[in-house]
């Protein structure tokens, strides 16, 4: 039974892996389903489950050359909007009915308007979503997602109810239970999960239908509770934060430079289930605006503070020795907020340092290098503690 349940733990890790993502979508696809791709985690999967369609965050091949999308958006731009582009010139996500984005900066509108241009056949959507969490900003929010609602309903043939709506809210918010269980499990000095393996699993959550994901968790979950893993290092341990990181391959040399990364700050990790929507709300689409704008945030947000006191608060709930911090190249929100981030945490006495990445793996002996010696300092400090 164990080594079944590891196959089967196995499996769901490997949805990530292409061709495994595309094929399941392809699936869904052949049998009558449409999917739309995103691209920002402020658009609310439930309103699109709401309406049939299967939510499916956009990654893409590990190609270092981008021949044709970098005709519309230069190097200086993005990598990983560039890297969606490409994709869809190559043909490689062509069974994406469309795209639903935001304004979560200048390169995703930019995304919108180049694909808006160059292929008449998907049909897009632009959420404006608010860069603060006031009530007028909340208000507004949810007037788009209204918005985003009614050209879903329009397009599929069927208005969203708010019954519906409120199912979808209820099966989205067992999804994130389901993997706050796990990230708690992380708490320990030997947890059942690597850091590359954690990941591996919020992004599966991200392209599964999330009925079929929340069966399998909730199957797994026993399984992964009782899990002993042989880690190459339980210390130090490691914080990796970032925004649009979905190659666990970086997590991956981390963990193999000798540590282990035993929390996240991830829009693509714990950021993405860490907190529920108010079911008892009676408006959904405020419930919805309201749990989207509350954080933890991203740098794009304007509350800087709350954003790091949050990693302050993680640091000490799961041990962390030091943060990793991995701004991808042009994240200028990031890259604002950096000298903040440095002063508040070197007043909490935690350890910082920062890598800027590709969104594919790149210069991995070079990181590697950085990290070994970020490493050994920590191994220092707490052979001292």
């Amino acid at each position: 039974m164990t080594e079944e349940n590891e196959q089967r733990l196995k499996s769901l890790l490997d949805t990530i892996d292409r061709p495994n993502r595309n094929r399941l979508a392809k699936e869904w696809k052949e049998r009558g389903g449409v999917v739309f791709g995103l691209v920002c985690h402020y658009i609310p999967e439930e309103i699109l489950s709401a309406a049939s369609v299967l939510p499916w965050r956009v990654a893409v091949s590990a190609g270092t050359v981008d021949s044709k999308a970098i005709l519309y958006r230069p190097n200086t731009t993005n990598p990983y909007y560039r890297k969606v582009l490409e994709g869809v010139f190559t043909s490689e996500i062509d069974f994406l009915h469309g795209f639903v984005v935001s304004n979560r900066d200048d390169d995703c509108r930019r995304l919108f308007d180049v694909l808006e241009r160059v292929d008449e056949k998907l049909c897009n959507h632009i959420v404006f979503v608010p860069a603060h969490n006031s009530g007028t900003a909340v208000r507004m929010f949810a007037d788009s997602l209204h918005s985003l609602a009614d050209w879903l309903g329009t397009h599929m043939g069927q208005p969203i109810s708010a019954e519906r709506l409120r199912e979808a809210i209820a099966v989205h918010n067992l999804t994130r239970s389901l993997i706050r269980q796990v990230y708690e499990l992380r708490k320990r000095d030997s947890p059942p999960l690597s850091g590359a393996e954690m990941l591996r699993l919020t992004l599966a959550a991200t392209v599964l239908p999330k009925t079929v994901f929340n069966e399998e968790l909730q199957t797994l979950l026993p399984y992964i509770r009782d899990r002993k893993l042989e880690l190459k290092a339980t210390v130090p341990r490691l914080m990796i934060s970032s925004d649009m990181l979905d190659k666990p391959e970086y997590v991956e040399l981390i963990e193999q430079a000798g540590s282990l990364v035993a929390m996240d700050d991830l829009d693509t990790g714990s950021r993405y289930v860490n907190q529920l929507v108010d079911e008892r709300t009676v408006d959904p689409y405020q419930a919805l605006a309201e749990r989207y704008l509350a954080g933890p945030a991203c740098p794009r947000m304007f509350s800087w503070d709350d954003q790091i006191q949050q990693i302050v608060r993680w640091c000490h709930e799961f041990g962390i020795h030091g943060v990793v911090e991995m701004p991808q190249i042009c994240d200028f929100s990031r890259g604002f907020r950096h000298p903040f981030v440095i002063q508040k945490l070197k007043e909490a006495h935690i350890p910082l340092i920062s890598i800027e990445r590709d969104y594919t793996l790149a210069n991995a002996g070079q990181i590697a290098t950085r990290i070994g010696a970020f490493i050994e300092m920590l191994d220092s400090q707490v052979a001292k503690s």
